[in-house]
């Protein structure tokens, strides 16, 4: 949904200069930012306003989503399969499922190299989060005020509360993502906590290695596979039913 009201935004209102702002409303953590990019969205387009009041904010923006999200702003993963699959459109059925089984193999082989070069707690994406994010959490000052509850404060005199067990900071980024923000961070290294530990379950490298251990079998020679006699017989009665029809 969010990936196809940017294009729409990005064609139908570019002459307004909207689209920074429909951005930066989509992916607000806080009411009160995400009102303050709408409001001035609105000033600009109103039709634009009325145009994203109509698809209902939970469609599109991390505000008022009413789920996790992890991360992820487009919800439209089929479509996204379907753009892996598009190759095997035009095959018959028994061969598009081989294609299907094919890029499965794939996709858990890739997984499991990617996880045997990882030493970390968590994946590479989430380290990098981290990496990224590492600098900015040096400037705050924190204080502790009860187990895993902190006081991050801003040079600039703002407070937020952190909760290390619970995933939870009033900038609401650490609550809706699960992967600690730069107070949460602050907070982490300021006492010597692992900021790794205390991310959400399915960040974690074992949850994500977990996901892909089953295995995918290849499929079987059609000269060693032994078709019960009762199936056989009802295959070549269909078969030879079709024929009279």
């Amino acid at each position: 949904m969010y990936s196809n009201l940017e294009r729409n935004i990005s064609v139908s209102y570019a002459r307004y200069g909207v689209s920074c702002l429909f951005f930066s409303a989509a992916k607000a953590y806080r009411v009160r930012d995400f009102e303050k990019y709408f409001e001035e969205l609105g000033g600009r387009s109103p039709g634009c306003r009325k145009y994203l009041e109509n698809v209902g904010f939970e469609h599109w923006t991390r505000t008022y989503y009413k789920g996790e999200r992890y991360n992820i702003m487009t919800s439209n993963n089929s479509k996204a399969m379907n753009n892996v699959l598009r190759k095997a459109n035009a095959y018959p059925i028994v061969y598009m499922i081989q294609f299907i089984r094919e890029v499965i193999m794939r996709l858990f082989a890739a997984r499991g190299k990617k996880v045997s070069k990882c030493n970390s707690l968590v994946t590479s994406e989430v380290d990098e989060r981290f990496l990224q994010d590492l600098p900015k959490s040096g400037k705050f000052a924190v204080m502790m005020f009860g187990p895993w509850s902190y006081q991050v404060t801003s040079k600039s005199g703002e407070h937020y509360h952190v909760v290390l067990d619970e995933c939870m900071c009033t900038c609401l980024r650490y609550t809706m993502l699960r992967i600690p923000c730069e107070h949460a961070l602050a907070a982490a290294i300021h006492f010597g906590i692992n900021p790794k530990a205390v991310v959400g379950l399915w960040y974690s490298l074992q949850v994500f290695s977990d996901s892909f251990q089953e295995s995918v079998l290849p499929i079987a020679d059609p000269n060693d596979v032994v078709i019960p006699q009762d199936i056989s017989e009802f295959m070549i009665s269909r078969f030879l039913g079709l024929l009279i029809w």
